[in-house]
Protein backbone atom coordinates (compact mmCIF):
# COMPACT_ATOMS: atom_id res chain seq x y z
CA UNK A 1 0.00 0.00 0.00
CA UNK A 2 2.52 2.10 1.08
CA UNK A 3 4.45 1.69 -2.30
CA UNK A 4 1.38 2.24 -4.22
CA UNK A 5 1.09 5.60 -2.81
CA UNK A 6 5.33 6.16 -3.01
CA UNK A 7 4.91 5.41 -6.98
CA UNK A 8 1.52 7.59 -7.87
CA UNK A 9 2.03 10.57 -5.58
CA UNK A 10 5.78 11.97 -5.19
CA UNK A 11 6.79 13.24 -1.70
CA UNK A 12 7.41 17.16 -2.61
CA UNK A 13 5.24 19.02 -4.40
CA UNK A 14 6.11 18.81 -8.60
CA UNK A 15 4.44 19.34 -11.81
CA UNK A 16 3.17 16.54 -12.97
CA UNK A 17 5.12 15.33 -16.11
CA UNK A 18 2.84 15.19 -19.07
CA UNK A 19 2.42 11.52 -19.62
CA UNK A 20 1.62 11.00 -23.55
CA UNK A 21 0.92 7.38 -22.82
CA UNK A 22 -1.92 7.86 -20.78
CA UNK A 23 -2.87 11.03 -22.84
CA UNK A 24 -2.77 8.93 -25.62
CA UNK A 25 -4.74 6.15 -23.67
CA UNK A 26 -7.69 8.83 -22.65
CA UNK A 27 -7.80 9.94 -26.35
CA UNK A 28 -8.43 6.31 -27.40
CA UNK A 29 -11.03 5.65 -24.87
CA UNK A 30 -12.86 8.58 -26.35
CA UNK A 31 -13.55 6.95 -29.70
CA UNK A 32 -13.80 3.52 -28.58
CA UNK A 33 -13.99 2.19 -25.10
CA UNK A 34 -13.51 -0.75 -25.35
CA UNK A 35 -9.30 0.49 -24.84
CA UNK A 36 -10.27 0.72 -21.29
CA UNK A 37 -10.31 -3.06 -20.95
CA UNK A 38 -6.02 -3.54 -20.28
CA UNK A 39 -6.44 -0.47 -17.95
CA UNK A 40 -9.55 -2.39 -16.06
CA UNK A 41 -7.68 -5.77 -15.87
CA UNK A 42 -4.25 -3.90 -14.83
CA UNK A 43 -6.74 -1.92 -11.45
CA UNK A 44 -8.45 -4.73 -11.04
CA UNK A 45 -4.66 -7.08 -9.84
CA UNK A 46 -3.75 -3.88 -7.89
CA UNK A 47 -6.81 -3.50 -6.14
CA UNK A 48 -6.65 -7.68 -5.35
CA UNK A 49 -2.82 -7.13 -4.52
CA UNK A 50 -4.35 -4.45 -2.05
CA UNK A 51 -6.58 -6.28 -0.37
CA UNK A 52 -4.13 -8.65 0.73
CA UNK A 53 -1.82 -6.39 1.61
CA UNK A 54 -2.17 -7.13 5.44
CA UNK A 55 -4.02 -4.18 6.15
CA UNK A 56 -8.05 -3.36 6.38
CA UNK A 57 -9.20 -4.13 2.85
CA UNK A 58 -11.76 -0.97 3.10
CA UNK A 59 -8.67 0.80 4.65
CA UNK A 60 -6.22 -0.12 1.62
CA UNK A 61 -9.39 0.64 -1.09
CA UNK A 62 -9.93 3.98 0.78
CA UNK A 63 -6.11 5.02 0.27
CA UNK A 64 -6.48 3.99 -3.27
CA UNK A 65 -9.23 5.59 -4.35
CA UNK A 66 -8.08 8.57 -2.54
CA UNK A 67 -4.42 8.52 -4.34
CA UNK A 68 -6.09 7.28 -7.61
CA UNK A 69 -8.26 10.44 -7.86
CA UNK A 70 -5.46 12.50 -6.96
CA UNK A 71 -3.07 11.08 -9.66
CA UNK A 72 -6.09 12.22 -12.24
CA UNK A 73 -6.20 15.74 -10.54
CA UNK A 74 -2.20 15.92 -11.26
CA UNK A 75 -2.54 14.49 -14.91
CA UNK A 76 -5.32 16.71 -15.63
CA UNK A 77 -4.30 19.72 -13.66
CA UNK A 78 -7.32 20.22 -11.82
CA UNK A 79 -7.16 22.01 -8.81
CA UNK A 80 -3.91 20.10 -7.06
CA UNK A 81 -2.95 20.84 -4.01
CA UNK A 82 -0.56 23.91 -2.90
CA UNK A 83 3.60 22.92 -1.90
CA UNK A 84 2.03 22.32 1.50
CA UNK A 85 -1.17 20.89 1.49
CA UNK A 86 0.33 18.47 -0.46
CA UNK A 87 3.09 17.49 1.61
CA UNK A 88 0.70 17.39 4.41
CA UNK A 89 -1.90 15.39 2.80
CA UNK A 90 0.84 12.56 1.57
CA UNK A 91 1.87 12.28 5.12
CA UNK A 92 -2.04 11.66 6.19
CA UNK A 93 -2.72 9.10 3.42
CA UNK A 94 0.80 7.75 4.82
CA UNK A 95 -0.47 8.02 8.54
CA UNK A 96 -3.44 6.16 7.65
CA UNK A 97 -1.79 3.46 6.23
CA UNK A 98 0.38 2.95 9.30
CA UNK A 99 -2.87 3.06 11.59
CA UNK A 100 -4.56 0.71 9.48
CA UNK A 101 -1.76 -2.11 9.81
CA UNK A 102 -1.62 -1.50 13.62
CA UNK A 103 -5.64 -2.51 14.09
Amino acid sequence: MRAYVAATIPEDHTAAPADRVTAALLAGVLVDPAGLEPLRGRFAAWQARLVDDGIDPAAATAVRLAVDGWWAVRLLGLGEPAPGLHESTRRYLMEAIDRAARD
